[in-house]
This record gives C-alpha cells, structure tokens and sequence, in this order.
C-alpha cells in the first residue's frame, strides 16, 4: 500500500469519527446503531476500493473531497434531517478533520521530527515534509507520524467539540435559512484544501521550512474562521427565530387584551 493508499483510508475513520461529534445530537431514524454501523462499514470499504490513479494535487483534492461526499450520502440514511442539515454538520466535521491534519504537520515542522523521521527513513520522505501524498511504500517510521497525528487529533477533536460541537443542541432544529453565508464557509474552506494539497507537493520537490509553517497556519486559521462563520450564522438564526416567536406571543396577547 502506497502512502497516499493508507492516507485515504486514514481519512475517511478520521472523518467518520469527526462526523459523529457533530451528527450524533441530531434526529436519528430507527435502528440508528445498526444503519450506522453499516454505513461506516460501508464508507471504509468504498474508501479502501476508491483508486489512487495519480499523486498530484488536482487528484488528491477531488479524491479527498469525493470521499467526504459519499460520507454525506451515508449519514443522511443515519439521520432524520434535512439535506442542509446533514452538509452543515458534515462540512463542520470535515473542516474540523482538516485542522487537526493542518495542526499535526504544523507541530512534526515545528519541532523538526519531520527532520527526524526524514532520517531514519533514509530520505524517503523527502523535502522535509510528510510523505503522505507519496507513491512510496509505507514503512515502519510513518507509524510514528500517525501516533503524533493522532494525539494532535484528539486534542483537536476535544476542543472543537467543546467550542462547537456542544453548541448543537439535542434534537433541536437547526432551522438554516442563510445559505448564501453557509456556501461562503464552504468555499473558503474547499479552496483551502486544494491549497493544502498544492502547498505539500510542491514543498515534497522544494521545501522551505518558514514557507511549509506560514502556510499550514494560514490553513489553520482560514478553516476556524469558516467554522466560526457557520456557527455565528446558526446562533443569529436561532436569536431571530426565538425573536420572531416573542414578537408573535406578544401580537396574540395583545389582540387578546
């Protein structure tokens, strides 16, 4: 298997389990576990079969995003909501995968264990940056990378989790009306994956250690933005729903009187 092989599939439990922190306070339809389960079985075993026919970052990009969009497609058989309630939570999902990837290349660069393992791979991996995206065969070292991905993950799971996830109340209604705002997050963050994907091949051929930082931070910072964007319209919706409520109980009291 090749390092972008295991990268997809890699993704796709990270995405799974990122989606379940958003997705798992919405209506559920019957026999939620079991259709659930199913539909992680189902999303693991297209993502092992999904070809990898190129290593650039047009490829990599639409491979990436077409696998989040069958997740979508799964969840939806799981949840008893509408369409754009299942992509708002799912997108924040796949935002918040994308940042903690982003936050665990910034601190293998930063702390130059990238250098390291670059080392005790014998130069496999290349310009100083993690290989993931590479045809090379996967090797004992690139298990390393994955356990400091994961602990960067988990902390960046936990926080997302308390800062948004946690806004999303159980079985309220989401009630999103502002689309145009929701559409403007999601562009901001697909041109920031695609730019993540530019950004690791070419510094795999030229790499520059202040270039590969500025870069995943601006990552970083332009996907919390998208995220932080999402959830200020959903708190405003919910505000103007509650108002228009108030303002209705108050027009029926009035007449009453």
């Amino acid at each position: 298997m090749t390092q972008l092989g295991l990268l997809k599939l890699v993704f796709m439990l990270e995405l799974l389990a990122a989606e379940y922190i958003f997705l798992c306070r919405l209506k559920r339809r019957r026999a939620f576990r079991v259709r659930l389960s199913l539909s992680y079985l189902a999303c693991i075993a297209v993502t092992l079969f999904f070809p990898v026919l190129a290593y650039n970052a047009a490829y990599a990009s639409v491979m990436f995003l077409l696998l989040f969009g069958i997740s979508v497609l799964f969840l939806k058989l799981c949840c008893d909501e509408s369409w754009i309630n299942i992509f708002y939570c799912a997108f924040a999902a796949y935002t918040t995968q994308h940042v903690a990837y982003a936050f665990g290349e910034l601190v293998m660069t930063v702390s130059g264990l990238t250098d390291v393992f670059n080392d005790l791979g014998g130069g496999v991996l290349g310009g100083g940056t993690l290989s993931n995206y590479g045809n090379g065969s996967v090797q004992l070292i690139n298990a390393f990378e994955y356990l400091i991905s994961f602990v960067c993950l988990a902390f960046t799971y936990w926080a997302f989790y308390l800062l948004f996830a946690d806004r999303i109340k159980q079985g309220a209604e989401l009630q999103l009306k502002k689309i145009s705002w929701f559409l403007i997050a999601f562009s901001l963050v697909l041109v920031q994956v695609i730019f993540n994907a530019v950004t690791v091949y070419y510094s795999y051929a030229h790499f520059d250690r202040l270039y590969y930082i500025i870069s995943v931070l601006y990552n970083i910072i332009c996907c919390i933005v998208a995220l932080c964007l999402q959830f200020i319209v959903l708190k405003s919706e919910r505000l103007e729903n509650e108002l228009g409520v108030i303002s209705y109980l108050l027009r029926e009291n009035s007449t009453s009187t």
